[in-house]
Formats: C-alpha cells, structure tokens, sequence
C-alpha cells in the first residue's frame, strides 16, 4: 500500500461517516486525483501510515479514529491515533464482556426492556450511552438487532449526530448479535 492508497482510504472513511450515501463496505478507496494528493502539505501522514499498516488494519485504524475523536483531520489522527486504534482493538477483543457489563447497566436502569427503547427527548439507551455508562458498540450492537434508531421521533442535533453515528458506524462493526440476543434474554427472561 501506498501514501496515496492511504488518503484514498482516508477520504472513503471520512465519506461514509460525513456523507449520507456513502458505503465504505462497498467502496473502501474514494476517488481522488493524484495531483491532488500531491499537492497535499499533510501527505507525510498517509505515507507514514501506509508504512505502518496493512489494508486491514489501516481500515481499522481509520475507523477507530473517526468513532473515537469524530475529526476529519489526519494530522488529529496522528496525534492520539494509535492510542485510540489500541484502545479499539481491545475493546473488540472483548466486546463479549463489555456488551454483558452494559447490559447489566440496561437492566439496572430498565427493568423492562421495551423501556430502554423509549424515553424523551432521548431513548433510555442513548442516554445510557450520552452518560458514559455504556460503550457505543453496546448501542450499536442493540441497533444491529432491533433497529431501534428507525423509531425514535426526537428531532434535535444532538439526536441527529447519535442517530448517523451509530447507523454509520453499525455496518462496519463486525461481530455476531447470537451471543448478545442470548446475553439479553438470561437477563430479561
């Protein structure tokens, strides 16, 4: 890979978290000029990355900078980037477990599920996430099952941001939700 793959990637990433019909799933390089790139005075970090990272891991890398810090500049992501890329990889590694803690946290504030799907302005279980209570992937995991930001009616920016957050951030998650929905129902059933 090179320094001019590395933006390409960086620009699908920003694409698919800034725009509403981008789908970094389908197209992980945006289209980008050479030229443009070149001019570029910040193209140091692409190169420096494409160095460090293989595809893979660049795309996570990206991804764990764009759901972590929310910025669009590479210059931020070299900053604090393998902190946050560290931090994501081990939250991965144990998303089992923080999804089970979160989900005790649900239930503590929940006793019946429907209710952490409802509440105003917010549902229960943005705030829960909002609060620093539960991790973004425990939402996101909960969207991927039960789709939960398709009902929710509040209508300010606050909801607006969360809601692209976590529907942009849902396909690029990977995990099973069989072990997650079996987490629920030993709590709730």
């Amino acid at each position: 890979m090179k320094g001019y793959d590395a933006y390409r990637m960086y620009l699908a990433m920003r694409n698919h978290f800034k725009t509403k019909t981008y789908d970094f799933g389908r197209n992980q390089f945006a289209k980008a000029k050479q030229e443009t790139y070149d001019k570029r005075k910040d193209k140091y970090f692409f190169i420096k990355l494409s160095r460090k990272y293989n595809e893979e891991e660049l795309a996570r890398f990206y991804l764990a900078n764009f759901v972590q810090e929310n910025s669009e500049w590479i210059g931020a992501m070299t900053a604090n980037g393998e902190k946050n890329y560290l931090d994501y990889i081990r939250k991965l590694q144990s998303l089992s477990y923080i999804f089970q803690s979160d989900a005790r946290i649900m239930k503590e504030s929940c006793n019946d599920f429907n209710d952490l799907f409802i509440g105003k302005p917010h549902p229960t279980l943005i705030k829960l996430w909002m609060g620093g209570k539960i991790q973004l992937e425990s939402v996101v995991i909960m969207e991927k099952m039960f789709e939960f930001c398709k009902s929710v009616t509040a209508t300010d920016p606050v909801w607006q941001d969360a809601k692209s957050k976590i529907t942009k951030y849902e396909p690029l998650l990977k995990t099973s939700t069989d072990k997650h929905r079996k987490i629920l129902k030993e709590l709730y059933l």
